[in-house]
Order: C-alpha cells, then structure tokens, then sequence
C-alpha cells in the first residue's frame, strides 16, 4: 500500500503527523459533494516526546496515498476526551460550503454550466470544469443550497442527455463531470471506540451571513459577521421576511 501522509497547515506552517495518527476514516460517495475525515490524534499533557499539535478549527489537512490527494479540506470539529490521551478531529471539503450556503435565484433558458458558474462567481467559488450539457432550463430557488441548486440543474438536464452528473471539488476549484459508470476510488475505513466524557468544539453548524428577503423574494439587507467569514469561509443562510416582522433584528 502506498505510504500515507496526513498534512496539517496553520499559522503559515505545516506539518505531516501522520506518525501521531492511531485511527482515520476517509469517506464520501458520488452523490455527495463534500468528503470528510475523521481520524484520531495522540496527545498528552506528561510526555515531552510526544510532539504538540493543536490542530485548530479552520487549519488546512491534506490526507495523501503516495502521491496521490486523497482529501484537501479543513477542521471542523474538535472533541477531547478528558479520561483519554486523544484528539479526536473532524475535517470537511469544501464541499460544506455549497452545503451550508443557501440562496435565491431565478433561472431562465439556463443551462446547468452557466449556473453552477454564476453560482460560484457569486460566492467567490473557483470554478473548474463544469460539464457540458447544451440543455436549457428554467427554474426558481427560494432560499436553496448553493449544492441543491447546482445538483437540481444538472439532474435536469440528465433527464435529457441520459448522462450521470458528479459534484466534487478538485483542490479548491469546483468541478462537475460525467459520472462514470464503475468508480475504483479507494475507501479507508478504520476507527475506533472511545467512552468517558467529552468536549467538543465545532464549526459545522456556524452560519456568519443571512441574507434577508421579502415576501417576493427580493433581497432586503444582509446581515454579517466578517470576522468569522475571514476565519472560517462563507456559510450564508436564507431568511424571509413576513409582514410587520424586524427579521434584521431576528
């Protein structure tokens, strides 16, 4: 099996710590757009041999097979058993970002590639390939994920083109390709059992953005936190605005 490295980026420096590793999942499937990884860090307060990795929310991790990228992403969860001498962490793609970002929009005569690249343009996404289609489409999104947005135009389109269409990001661009009909991708599954109490930090349900509509769905205000966006990424969320409600305040 080729070597496995696991690379931790933060404060401008990074690390491989994959000798510090006890156990790590890796998981994702074709009809998901976000991978993470899970994996168990050794940590100790008494012994001075053991390397001190903190592995912050927001730090960089790569988890490599060789040469080969197997997961690029960020931390997203921290849990610190008090009886125990783990870290356990949590790591998600990009992918989370479409996931937690929801949105209006109002299509007409679209096709999927032109909106996954508005989509992207829009929330400062890099865009890589976006397959083609040629197959127009119409189509409302009231407050829908950026992901349900781009998946349901291209599920359209597969209604007529008979293609499999795939949401994955490659690095930090996002990509859309035909899904091939066999995937050999490599899945690594151990893990392990831990009980005693816990303390967890996490950022997965963070929302730092709300953008406010009417009735109509036009856009009111937005509501921010730049801090946490500059800290974590956009996660944006949708709010509607009903008659005589103060939803800025809400």
């Amino acid at each position: 099996m080729s070597k496995l490295k696991l690379q931790i980026t933060q404060d401008n420096k990074s690390a491989d710590i994959i000798s510090l590793i006890k156990s790590i999942t890796w998981a994702g499937a074709y009809n998901q757009v976000g991978r993470t990884l899970d994996f168990s860090l050794a940590v100790s307060e008494i012994d001075k041999n053991l390397p001190k990795i903190s592995c912050d929310l927001g730090a960089g991790v790569r988890f490599y097979a060789g040469e080969q990228l197997l997961f690029d992403g960020f931390v997203f969860s921290r849990q610190r058993d008090t009886a125990g001498d783990l870290l356990e962490i949590g790591c998600a793609d990009r992918g989370i970002y479409l996931k937690r970002n929801q949105a209006v929009y109002q299509f007409r005569n679209s096709t999927p590639e032109d909106i996954a690249a508005r989509v992207c343009a829009d929330f400062n996404i890099a865009a890589g390939s976006l397959a083609k289609t040629g197959v127009n489409i119409s189509r409302s999104f009231p407050g829908v994920s950026l992901y349900g947005i781009i998946q349901t135009a291209y599920t359209l389109a597969a209604e007529q083109t008979g293609k499999r269409y795939m949401i994955r990001f490659a690095r930090e661009k996002l990509e859309v390709v035909e899904k091939a009909r066999r995937d050999s991708t490599p899945v690594l599954r151990p893990g392990s059992n831990l009980i005693g109490a816990t303390v967890t930090e996490s950022i997965e349900n963070l929302t730092n953005q709300v953008a406010i509509y009417d009735k109509n769905d036009t856009l009111i205000t937005t509501q921010k936190n730049q801090d946490l966006i500059d800290a974590y990424g956009l996660m944006q969320a949708y709010l509607r605005q009903d008659e005589g409600q103060d939803s800025a305040a809400q």
